[in-house]
């Protein structure tokens, strides 16, 4: 198949690097690679892959791989066309992979002593030039198998964060406030956005996220937040998602507050309906709520119930499915509507 552009292969468990480095050489005008449980691929047969496809690669995707410091050199330094990376669950992929995407702030950061040595002997002794991925607009590092530092993941924002379209760090477990500053600061250009289990942001930090960026939003032209997932931030409040609401309501089509359950009450659930309530004063402030959202998850969010529903699934006339595990209060008088489901209400399987 020497015309084939994309390429998506889940559960690859046989694949090998020599099988790999066959398909970069044998299709010319391939530019999308998913691969999914390649494991038996070693970071430097990555690497050899990355030199082979070069600039022609412009979407790639690992997960459950053995993806690592000398992958991510050569990626950085041969695919300077990437536009997007997704990496799930790659168990050498660790916090000096991550600053690679980053300017080095000394001769010793800029990449491990075994990659140097491995790209050094693949390039004649010379060491490619670190190269900024000036191209890429959706960057999701998921649940990596390593810790990722504050100030490593700040820097990556302040060299990639301004061209960025999506962005997912789920499970970076240890960013703290300063990092969502520099969020607020750095990546005005989202519509998409995935924070699930980086639960040492405080609530506080996130209201200025989305306060900035609304500020933002009405100094430039922009689209607006689509998809935002806040799964397992288990301390977030009602003014968080108030906050949301009035930054993206308009163009909010997918929403995860799954197990948001420690601090999040009624009045922030009720806010997605554009009843703002503040914390004694009753209603405070009423909008149009989410206009456009059609997947909304409050699994394990204990505060949810039919009442609610009752106030949110009205305004939110788009809305297709609901998931609802662990939601007792949620039942089968949950208000109803021809194109709606709800998924994991105990009810049902009862």
């Amino acid at each position: 198949c020497p015309r084939l552009e994309s390429l998506d292969l889940q559960f690859c468990g046989r694949l090998n690097g020599g099988t790999l480095q066959v398909l970069a050489q044998g299709l010319p005008q391939l530019s999308r690679v998913r691969l999914d449980g390649a494991f038996l691929v070693a970071d430097e047969e990555w690497a050899a892959f990355f030199r082979t496809m070069g600039e022609q690669l412009r979407m790639f995707t690992a997960a459950f791989a053995g993806f690592g410091p000398v992958a991510m050199r050569a990626l950085v330094s041969h695919c300077t066309q990437l536009e997007a990376l997704r990496l799930v669950e790659c168990t050498e992929f660790d916090d000096d992979c991550l600053g690679m995407l980053a300017w080095p702030i000394t001769e010793l950061e800029e990449t491990l002593q075994d990659a140097e040595r491995q790209l050094r002997a693949d390039s004649d002794g010379a060491m490619p030039p670190w190269k900024s991925l000036t191209h890429l607009r959706s960057l999701e590092l998921l649940r990596p198998h390593k810790p990722m530092t504050n100030m490593t993941a700040k820097r990556v924002l302040r060299e990639i964060g301004s061209h960025l379209h999506a962005l997912d760090v789920a499970g970076f477990r240890d960013v703290m406030d300063d990092f969502a500053d520099e969020l607020a600061t750095h990546t005005c250009g989202l519509q998409e956005l995935g924070m699930a289990s980086c639960d040492s942001i405080s609530s506080e930090a996130m209201v200025r996220v989305f306060g900035h960026m609304r500020a933002t939003q009405t100094l430039k032209a922009h689209h607006g937040l689509t998809r935002v997932d806040l799964s397992r931030c288990y301390m977030l409040t009602d003014q968080v998602v108030q906050e949301l609401v009035r930054l993206a309501g308009s163009s909010l089509r997918q929403l995860s507050l799954n197990s948001v359950d420690d601090n999040l009450t009624q009045r922030g659930l009720l806010a997605l309906g554009g009843f703002m309530y503040a914390e004694d004063d009753g209603l405070q402030e009423q909008t149009l709520g989410c206009t456009v959202l059609e997947e909304l998850d409050v699994s394990w969010v204990r505060s949810m119930t039919d009442e609610v529903l009752g106030q949110i699934v009205p305004r939110c006339k788009h809305l297709a499915r609901i998931d609802v595990y662990g939601c007792g209060g949620v039942t089968a008088f949950a208000p109803a509507r021809p194109g709606l489901k709800y998924v994991g209400r105990e009810c049902d399987t009862l």
